[in-house]
């Protein structure tokens, strides 16, 4: 009652605020339903005095980090994308990790003596310029890189060359740096032997299998009891590494009926125009937004029924030549089509079709309204929580998440650096501010922190009762094929023994060790255990593969790699695999020296102060 009553007490305190914020939802509903046209982007407060964070004990100065991100976002829009709250979002991260990666892979010049030479840079200019310069129209000819216009310039003394030298200046050392840890890269023969041998050895088997997942009709007790004395007997099973779970709310960032009404406009004005005669191809050109297409005119070329949707097949193959269709809608937008001509062709009716899509999609107004809506809740959830917010404003579900781990996606929003380290540094019942998807808009509180170890009963008994159930499946699906497997040593038919147990079974034909298996997929234990087999050792024990799936493998036949080719295939098989392990190695290494710094991140702290 206790902490009921000072539940109350808080919200009438902030009972005015909470009116308020309410009322603006409620406008901001009404906005994004029909489209009422006065509703910003919200501002934000000046950040110049704060440290966005550290790497290894060097700080991030948050001017650094808006001047960054201020330059990719001037990249965005010189390039003519659209910017959304999601670019923004994305930019950020982006920025972030860029500026973090330098400052690690800067101290690595240091210990790793990564210096330029006298002549360096100037030799790289000249034999091999960045894609920024080869991109400059006055270096292209016919639209292409050209190497003389280029190497003309570079010896004009009006042109100054200093701008690219600091930009060279400036990347060349990290792509030293990556040539040098790639270059401890090596291969051995052997190495390039078993890769061919793992190409081109075949084996053909006899499996039988069972998934334990897929049983039914198996009476498990799943009662309280059963339950606790599973994790207690199994209790190390369930040590887990640190983690949080967070409460979110979802905002679908979806069109209005302000946006519908804006391409049903559209439509009828483009029609009309067909209708008084004007040129298919020209406003196809004009207003297509189908952009593998519009530069043509529109025109997809002929096909076939089948392969197009089937909205957009009863269209095609139901007009005349030259007629154009009514505007109409499939899964990829509206569309308006001509069928260009009609033919038989192997016995199979063909349409040469062009359109004109218009697609429905979110304006900016509604975006900014969706994203207003989203900054509310967010205020709410600051003074009562999100569930209350949530509840208040009625205009949100609130969903849970399962246990997040460090370096993990978070359900809605995916992989969010800034979100995880908010996770797990703030106090249990902080709210993250608005974050912005790919298709929603998300805010989160965190409800609780598990710092490691073996969690409560009460916190994992959903995860504990499907353990329980998996293991109690499995321990059946062991006796019905220690069954099989004792008929087999005794010699029986494999095939038979799998139908009178009721166990699937099947031959594989001949695979390699690199093959999709049908029935089986990639499975390396399954492929293992079936060319250890031979004509002396042709019955495997029972094995537990992908999936948790049991299998016992039977040695049919085996086709030796044919050693023929090999000098023919030994050098792409060498180049392949280097260029595979070259890259390899530089990810791990760079991930082990991005695990192992010690990174601060203040922008949350930032962001809430706005």
């Amino acid at each position: 009652m206790a902490e009921e009553t000072g539940i109350m007490n808080k919200l009438r305190k902030r009972m005015k605020t909470i009116f308020w914020i309410t009322a603006i939802i409620f406008v901001v509903y009404v906005v994004i339903q029909w489209g009422m046209n006065w509703l910003g982007r919200s501002q934000q407060q000046d950040t110049s005095k704060q440290v966005m964070g550290e790497v290894n004990g060097k700080e991030i100065s948050t001017t650094l980090y808006q001047r960054a991100l201020d330059q990719s976002r001037k990249n965005v829009i010189d390039r003519g994308d659209e910017y959304t709250d999601q670019t923004e979002s994305q930019l950020m991260e982006q920025t972030w990790n860029e500026i973090v990666n330098r400052m690690l892979l800067e101290k690595q010049f240091q210990s790793k003596e990564v210096k330029l030479g006298e002549n360096e840079i100037y030799e790289i200019l000249k034999n091999n310029p960045p894609d920024v310069v080869k991109r400059h129209e006055a270096f292209q000819t016919n639209g292409t890189f050209d190497m003389q216009k280029f190497q003309q310039a570079l010896l004009n003394p009006e042109v100054d060359w200093r701008p690219v030298e600091n930009f060279l200046t400036s990347n060349v050392p990290y792509d030293k740096l990556k040539q040098l840890i790639e270059s401890m890269v090596f291969l051995t023969n052997p190495e390039i032997k078993k890769e061919y041998i793992d190409r081109n050895e075949q084996v053909n088997v006899n499996f039988m299998k069972i998934n334990p997942i897929e049983m039914e009709n198996i009476e498990i007790d799943t009662t309280d009891e059963a339950i606790a004395k599973y994790y207690e007997e199994n209790k190390d099973e369930f040590s887990e590494k640190p983690s949080v779970i967070m409460d979110y709310v979802t905002f679908p960032i979806q069109p209005s009926r302000s946006d519908s009404q804006e391409v049903q406009t559209k439509l009828n004005m483009i029609y009309q125009r067909l209708e008084d005669g004007e040129d298919f191809a020209n406003l196809a050109m004009q207003f297509s937004q189908d952009r593998g297409t519009a530069q043509y005119g529109g025109e997809l070329g002929y096909f076939p029924r089948g392969q197009m949707v089937p909205e957009f097949e009863e269209a095609a193959f139901s007009l005349d030549s030259g007629a154009v269709s009514e505007p109409f809608e499939t899964s990829f937008g509206w569309h308006i089509l001509k069928v260009l001509d009609k033919k038989v062709e192997n016995d199979m009716e063909m349409v040469n079709a062009a359109h004109i899509l218009i697609t429905l999609t979110s304006s900016n107004l509604t975006v900014d309204s969706i994203r207003t809506m989203a900054d509310s809740i967010y205020r709410v959830a600051q003074e009562v929580g999100l569930d209350s917010a949530a509840e208040l404003t009625g205009l949100a579900e609130v969903n849970t998440t399962t246990p997040i781990y460090k370096k993990n996606n978070i359900e809605g929003i995916g992989f969010h650096t800034g979100l995880l380290d908010f996770a797990f540094s703030a106090d249990e019942g902080d709210v993250y501010p608005v974050v912005a998807g790919d298709d929603a808009f998300y805010v989160y509180e965190l409800v609780k922190r598990h710092n490691g170890g073996i969690p409560p009963l009460e916190d994992i008994k959903e995860l504990v009762k499907d353990k329980m159930i998996l293991a109690k499946k499995t321990e059946y699906a062991m006796g019905i094929m220690e069954k099989a497997y004792q008929a087999l040593k005794g010699g029986a038919d494999f095939h038979e023994v799998a139908d009178s147990l009721g166990i699937e079974a099947d031959s594989t034909g001949y695979f390699n060790r690199k093959d999709f298996v049908n029935n089986i997929g990639f499975d390396p234990v399954f492929k293992g255990t079936a060319f250890a087999l031979n004509e002396d050792h042709p019955l495997s024990d029972i094995i537990e593969g992908d999936l948790n799936t049991l299998y016992i493998i039977e040695f049919i036949n085996k086709k030796p790699a044919d050693f023929s080719a090999y000098n023919q295939q030994r050098t792409a098989i060498l180049q392949e695999i280097y260029r595979n392990r070259r890259t390899g190695a530089y990810n791990s290494w760079f991930r082990n020296l991005r695990e192992e710094a010690n990174i601060t991140d203040n922008r949350y702290e930032n962001l809430i102060l706005q």
